[in-house]
């Protein structure tokens, strides 16, 4: 198989011209720190720990390229891509960068040149891994207990056969799918990362080129658009976190592609294995509406902020069945589609509902990274339940969702890394109803109280004035006014219509129970009851007589 790398203690023919000059310094270097070292600990070896590990060992990447069905292109096209991926990488990323290139397995050729933006992490992990064992029953190896002696003795190497020859690719970094296709009057060239400690597959970048001579180039810089670092959780408490960089004590500064600095945007990824080091079935977990934001950094040592719709999800003991890891989230500058649907009926569409939009203020910073210290109304979804959500400089924008005037969800959002996203969300339509008419019931009732304050007023005015029959004229009017058994009766009937819903969840019905009881609380507060007895019996003391009916 043919395959083209460069690692740190190889040089490309034309780097070679250019670094020999520094060779014998940085022997005689090296020479002198390993002398010192057998000073310091003696002839034992050294133990390098896995954090050291983490930190100071270069990233080991591996680069799978296809090339579409083209008379165009052959394969001198692809040995220069390979050549170009070496020799740039090592200006690039320098020692901190170890590549290996070969052709995309025959298999995965097809998904990779046509079908590259809807590969999944899963399908790609399988080709590695290779075709699964058979399991045998204890029948079959009754069966063939004897042609497995005669193997013994024909062929000691038939584990090491079958075994898929990819294998070793699961203990790097990153696996780069890189897709080079002719479209007539250019060439398209194509790239996804599938970060191995994570198993997840980043966004689609590609280039457009005009000529086969700038497939090299391009091929290299999808590439290195398409790397993202990547960074372990080391603790994690409240809403605070400390993660340390992949390669970050090998950063040479905030040029380098591996620097995570303040105000960088990660995405949180819990890794869950088994005893042998392996992600269980369905252990890798991309946590949604979760990000973490660096707050300081120091020779990779990140101290960083948990900002989530949920409790802090990355909390919790590190170890080696459970890893929890940041991939760094690069700014895109596009707008991202987000859309409401209801969790009970993802078909249901929420429209109408109420979005507004903050930028959370990192710590320990003297300038905001934006003027949005509240939230402000950002509009309302569409009929389709979507809205769009513009990017800013700091990243990450925080959604509120509103229906009415319960908050239904705080949403984080990086505007651009993913054009469309969608969120669960349980449908508060039926509440709405109920707040509208609960809130037509409570504004009744503050007009009935008020009505009620002002003709005690005035009844009060007439008796201390004498004028007895002008207030038996008002207190007939107090009479005429509506009674709070008319505003129970309303309430009563909307109960019972609401609650003859069978379909009802209990977190909406528990909403809706404590709207109808906080208006009974208000009317039990502002509501009086007696106050036509009360001015009636003030009445006749007063001599003002009898009042009519």
């Amino acid at each position: 198989m043919n395959r083209f790398s460069v690692r740190p203690n190889q040089l490309t023919p034309t780097a070679v011209g250019k670094q020999w000059k520094g060779g014998f310094v940085r022997c005689v270097s090296r020479f002198l720190l390993g002398l010192t070292l057998c000073l310091v600990g003696g002839s034992s070896a050294i133990p390098i720990s896995a954090q050291e590990s983490w930190s100071f060992s270069p990233y080991d990447t591996h680069v799978w390229i296809g090339l579409g069905p083209s008379p165009r292109l052959t394969v001198a096209h692809r040995k220069d891509i390979q050549r170009q991926l070496a020799e740039r990488s090592l200006a690039w990323a320098g020692y901190s960068w170890m590549i290996e290139s070969e052709p995309v397995p025959a298999e995965l050729n097809t998904d990779v040149t046509r079908n590259l933006a809807y590969l999944s992490a899963e399908s790609v992990v399988a080709q590695i891994r290779g075709p699964e064992k058979e399991k045998t029953t204890a029948k079959s190896k009754e069966k063939n207990q004897k042609p497995a002696k005669k193997k013994k003795k024909t062929s000691g190497s038939e584990s090491t056969d079958s075994a898929s020859p990819y294998l070793h690719l699961l203990k790097k970094d990153k696996l780069f799918l890189l897709s080079v296709t002719d479209q007539g009057s250019s060439w398209r060239v194509q790239a996804r990362e599938l970060d191995l400690h994570t198993r997840t597959l980043g966004p689609l970048y590609e280039r457009l080129v005009q000529h086969p001579l700038k497939l090299g180039d391009a091929a290299f810089e999808v590439v290195a658009e398409a790397f993202h670092p990547i960074a372990k959780v080391v603790t994690s408490h409240g809403k605070s976190a400390e993660l340390t960089v992949r390669a970050g004590g090998l950063t040479r500064g905030k040029q380098s592609p591996f620097y995570v600095g303040p105000r960088s945007v990660l995405r949180p990824v819990v890794r869950r294995n088994n005893r042998l080091g392996e992600p269980l079935k369905e252990g890798v977990v991309e946590i949604d509406w979760t990000y973490i934001y660096v707050d300081r950094e120091n020779y990779g040592q990140l101290d960083c902020q948990v900002w989530s719709a949920m409790r802090n999800p990355v909390a919790g003991r590190t170890s080696s069945r459970t890893q929890r890891f940041g991939l760094l989230v690069r700014p895109t500058g596009r707008s991202t589609e987000l859309k409401l649907v209801a969790q009970e009926d993802e078909s249901h569409t929420l429209k109408g509902y109420d979005i507004f939009v903050k930028t959370p203020q990192p710590i320990g910073k003297e300038e905001p990274v934006a003027k949005e210290e509240e939230a402000k109304k950002l509009g309302q979804t569409d009929w389709r339940g979507v809205i769009t959500v513009e990017p800013i400089k700091s990243g990450v924008r925080v959604i509120y969702v509103k229906n009415g005037r319960q908050l239904l969800a705080r949403l984080p959002l990086v505007p651009g890394y993913y054009p469309h996203q969608t969120a669960l969300l349980p449908n508060d339509d039926s509440r709405l109803k109920v707040e509208s008419f609960v809130t037509g019931i409570q504004n009744s009732l503050l007009d009935l109280v008020v009505q009620q304050k002002v003709l005690e007023i005035r009844i009060q005015g007439k008796i201390k004035a004498k004028k007895y029959q002008d207030a038996q004229l008002l207190l007939a009017e107090l009479h005429e006014l509506t009674s709070m058994d008319d505003l129970r009766f309303l309430m009563r009937a909307k109960e019972q219509e609401i609650f003859s819903e069978r379909n009802m969840s209990s977190r909406l019905e528990g909403k809706i129970r404590q709207l109808f009881s906080q208006t009974r609380d208000l009317m039990g507060k502002y509501y009086d009851p007696n106050l036509e007895d009360r001015l009636a019996q003030q009445l006749r003391k007063s001599g003002g007589g009898k009042p009519k009916p």
